[in-house]
């Protein structure tokens, strides 16, 4: 029997230990809360360095990597280099998390109809931490918002695109570290007031909401049932309290992009471990391509959950009105002012342009 231990920086409350039987191999799975101590985390790193066959790392903020740099929360890059140091192999589950978000959209889009992600409205609470995902949506729609300069400087400025998300992890996000912009706000009420109502107005005018599974509460907490209502949310390891949570708050729908294959809802940390022990791999050899063949072959697919206990069809409409003579068409200013002044020949160029122009209300 091999053993995983999970080391989470989460709370210790939700530790377990039970032995699940997976790919034809007998686990034995341990998870360890530290509730957010650094330095516990490290003692036990320690503590089972050549006891368990894999230790894994869970509830940290992972490296973020869009754009030419990256990015790694100090605390948790203690635990990095901790971790190379370790005889046993050490893993975060950072690659099967990568790969993982990037495939529940794709299997999503394919399932439901190759139209479940089209001209969707989306919010990313935060886009750096969720790069993979937004790069897969950006192919559906482009109809996206980002809310990373609000949350991480208290600017009250979305981020409404990739090419915006890269060239702020790029340039801007590391020099605005020295800006105290986000001290200001929140010691400034109108401007922490703002914020929050832009956030919230964006949330509600959203179909889909991206949150993070790393600090999940705190992106949330100014959310309730007028925001949450109706909504899709799309996160990682969606354990039962909050599932709890998003339900309470009417949420329609949970794109979970960790499978629950196990009995316990587990972190992709623990899950990529036992596949390392699985195909005998070690973080340095387990490629992508491997756990795309495992996801595919296993059919680890995301978890679609309905809070409600049923499915919730997603339907997204227009009207198209097309006027019955020209003389409609003078009812928009704009047109009436030149039809005043030019003779009424001249109605059938304006008649071609109406028809190539964008939609409008």
């Amino acid at each position: 029997m091999k053993t995983i231990v999970n080391i989470s920086l989460g709370a210790s409350k939700d530790d377990y230990e039970f032995t699940p039987r997976f790919m034809g191999m007998d686990f034995r799975v341990i998870r360890l809360g530290t509730d957010g101590s650094i330095d516990v985390a490290a003692e036990l790193l320690q503590e089972w360095d050549g006891r368990a066959d894999v230790i894994g790392l869970g509830s940290i903020q992972f490296p973020f990597t869009i754009g030419n740099k990256t990015h790694t929360d100090a605390q948790t890059q203690k635990l990095y280099q901790l971790g190379g140091k370790l005889k046993t192999p050490f893993t975060t589950g950072d690659s099967l998390r990568s790969v993982g978000h990037e495939w529940t959209i794709r299997h999503l889009q394919y399932t439901f109809g190759n139209n479940y992600f089209n001209n969707s409205r989306v919010v990313f609470f935060s886009g750096l931490m969720n790069s993979c995902t937004a790069a897969a949506i950006a192919e559906y729609t482009d109809n996206l918002k980002f809310c990373d300069p609000i949350f991480d400087h208290g600017i009250p400025k979305f981020l409404n695109s990739i090419n915006d998300l890269k060239l702020y992890a790029s340039e801007l996000h590391s020099a605005l570290k020295w800006v105290p912009g986000r001290k200001f706000s929140d010691m400034t009420m109108p401007l922490r007031a703002y914020n929050e109502f832009i956030v919230q107005r964006a949330i509600q005018q959203a179909h889909i909401l991206v949150v993070p599974y790393y600090n999940f509460h705190r992106y949330l907490m100014h959310c309730g049932l007028k925001e949450l209502v109706g909504k899709t949310v799309i996160t990682a390891a969606a354990y039962d309290d909050r599932v709890k949570f998003l339900k309470d708050r009417g949420v329609d729908v949970i794109i979970d992009s960790t499978p629950k294959i196990l009995e316990n809802v587990v972190g992709v940390s623990v899950l990529e471990a036992m596949i390392m022990v699985a195909l005998n791999k070690t973080p340095q050899t387990l490629t992508r391509d491997d756990l795309l063949e495992i996801i595919s072959e296993r059919h680890m697919d995301p978890r679609v959950i309905y809070p409600g206990g049923e499915k919730k069809r997603v339907n997204r409409f227009a009207f198209v009105v097309h006027p019955l003579t020209r003389d409609y068409l003078k009812k928009i200013r704009p047109v009436g002012w030149f039809s005043k002044l030019r003779p009424t020949a001249k109605l059938d160029t304006v008649e071609k342009i109406m028809a190539y122009s964008p939609p409008f209300v």
